[in-house]
Parts: C-alpha cells; structure tokens; sequence
C-alpha cells in the first residue's frame, strides 16, 4: 500500500468530512479509499475514525496524525516544487535499465510524474533480465539485485523485497491451508519458468522445497491471475502482489517461514561526478518509496 497515497486519502476525508466527496476529490473509488485508511489503521494500531452510515468523528489519535498528515505531505509538496524549479539545470539523455519486473510493478507507473518533473531529460529505458555491462553497453544507470553489482559499480539501496507464497481464499478454502512448507507438495503450484529452477522454492535459511504444478510462464502477471482464478499458489515478491493483498483477492500464507528480504539497488559506472541526471532519477524514487 503506497503511503503517500493513504495519507492524502485520510486527510483528504477529514477535509471533505465525507468518503464519498473525498472519492470524487482524488478521482477514486469510495471502497478504495476505506480500504487505504484501514490500512493506516491496521499499520499505525490505532483506530482513526470512528464512522457510521451518518456520522463521521476524528479520534483523538486521528488528529494527531492528521497534523502530522498534512505536514509530511506540504513537505513533500514544498520539495516536489523545489525539485521542478531546479529542472533548468538538470538535462540530458538518461539510458536506464531494470528487469521488466522492477519495471512494471515499481517504476512505470511514476514515469509520467518524473517526466513531468524533469522535462528536459529524455529516458532511454530498456528492460531486460540478462546481466548488462553498463560501461560496454553505455548505460547510466541500473536496478537490480546483484551483490557483485557493488563491488564493480557505485551503488545506492532502493528498497527491499521478500518473496511469498500466495493463493486465492477460494482455493484455501476447497484445498485447505498449507501449515508447513513440506505441505506444498501436496498442491498445484503455478510456475515462474524464469527462476534458476521453477520447480524449487527457496525458504528461511536457504531452506528449498520441491513444488509441482502444471502451469509455467515468464509473466508474473499471468501467473498472478491463475491464482485469483483458484489455480493454485504462486511464489512472487510481495511488491508484485500487494494490490491483491489489499484487495483481498490473495491471501499470504506460510509467513514464518518466508525467506530473508533481498536488496534493490541502483548501480552506475564508478566515476569522479555522478551526473545530475542519474541523482534525480535515484532521489525520486527513494522519496517516493520512502513515504
């Protein structure tokens, strides 16, 4: 759940002192904002609101965060302004490459804001899995998670990401839940055919258990919606299926024993100046995600 997101939707409610006008305000859906602030509720361990069908009251914690709300996001408005009025400064081409998977689930939905931002660079993004040399193939910046990336290059973390195991209520329901991960066995397994070896899932302390399943592919798209279709589970990063999560169309489950998280990083050729160009595009998204 993107916090900036949930903040603006709760501010945005107290202001409009409605769900419904906060909706049409941000252009959502009713249902989409309730789901976000119970998010804060559930994230923050406290209730914010307290609501019927005919009455709207702020609790005492909800107006502590309220203010605490609309302070972070003019601060991140003030900054977001700051950076446009530098975007005289920072021009250029600026050539970047990631797996398509950062891409779709962590990158192309801020590229139009970014764009706007910095009109005066142009992206040059190129997707791809295989490992790239960025001084061979003239690149400036990269996304991946790679430990030897950081002894060749200069890097900077992004975020981190653990993998999961997910499947949809339905098919715990008719199938049952899996208590132990030596129970995958017993179940249809979809398949990411671009692992090292689809057929092994890998868990806390390196522990790797052999899976089965009948459906394979390379996009974790596809995969995720054979899951919401009650095809079996699916074994991705949490970041990929979060909007599922809160959508209540998978379910995580074998949490404890889920793997240790893996760092993103960013990594660029080794040099006496880093370019303006390659800091913008880092620090927008590191403030992006840090929210």
């Amino acid at each position: 759940m993107n916090l900036y997101r949930c903040m603006r939707s709760f501010v945005s409610v107290i202001e409009q002192k409605s769900f419904a006008k906060a909706a049409r305000e941000l252009y959502r859906s009713a249902s989409q904002i309730t789901k976000e602030i119970n998010w804060l509720e559930s994230e923050l361990g406290v209730v914010l609101l307290h609501r019927t069908t005919r009455k709207l009251r702020i609790t005492e914690s909800g107006e502590e965060f309220y203010h605490y709300a609309q302070r972070t996001l003019t601060e991140y408005n003030n900054v977001k302004e700051q950076l446009r009025s530098q975007q005289d400064h920072i021009t250029g081409k600026l050539v970047v490459t990631m797996p398509p998977l950062f891409a779709q689930f962590l990158i192309l939905d801020h590229i139009p804001d970014f764009m706007r931002t910095y009109p005066q660079i142009t992206l040059d993004l190129r997707l791809a899995n295989r490992y790239i040399d960025l001084v061979a193939e003239k690149i400036d910046l990269a996304m991946r998670i790679d430990d030897l990336s950081k002894k060749v290059y200069w890097h900077k973390p992004f975020i981190k990401t653990q993998r999961g195991v997910f499947a949809s209520p339905n098919y715990l329901k008719k199938h049952g839940t899996p208590k132990t991960i030596n129970e995958l066995a017993n179940h249809q397994c979809l398949l990411h055919n671009e692992m090292t070896n689809p057929y092994l899932w890998t868990f806390k302390n390196n522990q790797q258990i052999s899976v089965n399943g009948r459906y394979l592919c390379n996009d974790p798209t596809s995969l995720i919606n054979m899951a919401i279709n009650d095809f079996g589970l699916i074994y991705l990063g949490r970041h990929v299926v979060m909007s599922h999560l809160n959508n209540d169309e998978l379910i995580e489950i074998l949490q404890d024993f889920a793997p240790e998280p893996t760092q993103i990083i960013f990594c660029t050729p080794k040099q006496d100046f880093i370019p303006k160009k390659i800091h913008a595009f880092i620090d927008y998204f590191l403030a992006l995600y840090s929210l």
